[in-house]
């Protein structure tokens, strides 16, 4: 688990907008990464998550990172899954749920 977190939370800093926040938030279900950056087209995020793709950036990476927290969670009976916010503001998050 300690390298899915640490997956999550270095992509969800490496893809934020400069001098923003990352959520994290936790309940009884969901375990909830959240940055603020530009919105990704839906074809994308689910492409985002294939081993050695990444989405338009000029960042450093190699596109394994979501591929391994995928793996890791379904390994673990977790369901894994990114969107758009739906918070109104602009950015990804990142779900995890128990089944």
């Amino acid at each position: 688990m300690h390298i899915l977190l640490r997956n999550l939370l270095d992509n969800a800093c490496r893809y934020a907008d400069n001098n923003t926040q990352i959520s994290i938030f936790l309940d009884s279900q969901y375990l909830i990464i959240r940055n603020v950056c530009a919105a990704v087209p839906d074809a994308m995020l689910t492409l985002c998550m294939g081993r050695f793709k990444r989405g338009v950036t000029d960042k450093e990476g190699s596109g394994l990172g979501l591929s391994i927290c995928q793996q890791i969670c379904q390994q673990n009976h977790y369901a894994f899954s990114m969107r758009n916010r739906l918070d109104g503001v602009e950015g990804v998050e990142v779900l995890i749920s128990k089944p």
